[in-house]
């Protein structure tokens, strides 16, 4: 797992566009960026003495902002904030090439899901009914594979003399 804590803050933040409402009357400063983990997970198990496999957890990619709909900029980004998850398995094959060593075939798959959204000001609003908020939703997943070759030479003992 790794914890990150960007500390990222938004300063002299100006609407630029107010005909989707003027916001220059709001916040020039914003926190952007909470806190986040990052996780990872792999684990290799050798199921004969020629044929190991690893299946993997983690996720990729991803960003998350939260500045909020009180900052000078709420028609550009309220909150974004986009996840994935990637499964796989890969295997290797191992064949021994005699004195020049071992030689593995190596192929696999991935399972990945990504989802996420956006807010963001899309219109001034109308008080009591709707607060001009919009709402961008995402959502996918794909299957993908992978193949690949490694080798590793053995090295050749030097001979061994005996002197008396």
């Amino acid at each position: 797992m790794i914890y990150v804590m960007p500390d990222r803050k938004i300063k002299n933040a100006k609407d630029t566009d107010p005909r989707d409402g003027n916001n220059n009357n709001k916040s020039k400063s914003a926190n952007e960026t909470p806190d986040y983990s990052v996780y990872k997970f792999g684990a290799k198990v050798g199921i004969t003495p020629d044929l190991d496999c690893l299946g993997t957890y983690s996720q990729p990619w991803g960003v998350h902002t939260n500045p909020g709909n009180n900052w000078a900029g709420v028609n550009q980004n309220i909150e974004t904030k986009v996840k994935s998850e990637d499964w796989g398995l890969t295997c290797s094959y191992k064949f021994n090439v005699g004195e020049k060593g071992d030689f593995r075939i190596i192929g696999g798959v991935s399972y990945q899901e990504v989802s996420g959204f956006k807010e963001r000001q899309v219109h001034p609003g109308f008080p009591g009914r709707f607060d001009g908020t919009g709402r961008l939703d995402l959502e996918g997943n794909g299957v993908g594979w992978r193949i690949g070759a490694a080798g590793n030479r053995t090295a050749r003992q030097p001979d061994l003399q005996l002197r008396s």
